[in-house]
């Protein structure tokens, strides 16, 4: 079976492709062998500009587990398009397969741009923190306390305005003159 859905993932048929790597990404850590396949898929899918191939493509190296890490270094090289043609499943990929420091700081970012641009409904948005927080919190939370404290290349102002108490040490707020 996953040899079609291998095959199948060449498809000029968008939803054909689609149907085969959500197959795939139910199998989970099963389709671990399949990771060098969908790196290649994902380099042809972002070559063509297809966000939604990109995007199923992500999810599923990420249902793959420690194995997806080798997609890690392509996905980051992603994060700039995946911003700019706002698909969150790139930075959610990072972030849930595991990169250096650098790398997850730049995915978050990255999602928290989408977000501010709009691109989180909340439901997508609950379901997708709540399950990165469960089980990768101790890589995410000093990643995103950091992005949201720091004056110098965090996230946007408004970010850490709206999601910081005003205890906190997110240091001085220009709009208020200090």
């Amino acid at each position: 079976m996953i040899s079609a859905w291998i095959e199948d993932m060449e498809s000029a048929d968008p939803s054909v492709r689609s149907l085969a790597l959500q197959r795939l990404k139910e199998l989970g850590p099963e389709a671990r062998a399949v990771v060098p396949t969908l790196i290649a898929a994902l380099e042809r899918a972002h070559a063509r500009g297809d966000r939604g191939d990109v995007s199923d493509i992500a999810t599923t190296l990420r249902a793959t587990g420690e194995e997806g890490r080798a997609a890690v270094p392509l996905l980051v090289s992603l994060l700039s398009w995946a911003n700019r043609e706002y698909v969150m499943a790139v930075p959610l990929a990072v972030l849930w397969l595991g990169g250096e420091p650098s790398q997850e700081r730049l995915a978050m970012r990255v999602l928290l741009d989408l977000g501010g641009a709009g691109c989180w409904d909340a439901l997508s948005a609950e379901s997708c923190c709540k399950e990165l927080i469960q089980q990768r919190g101790e890589r995410i939370i000093p990643c995103l306390r950091d992005l949201l404290t720091d004056p110098n290349g965090g996230v946007p102002g408004w970010w850490g305005a709206r999601l910081l108490p005003e205890s906190s040490e997110r240091g001085p707020d220009p709009a208020k003159g200090n």
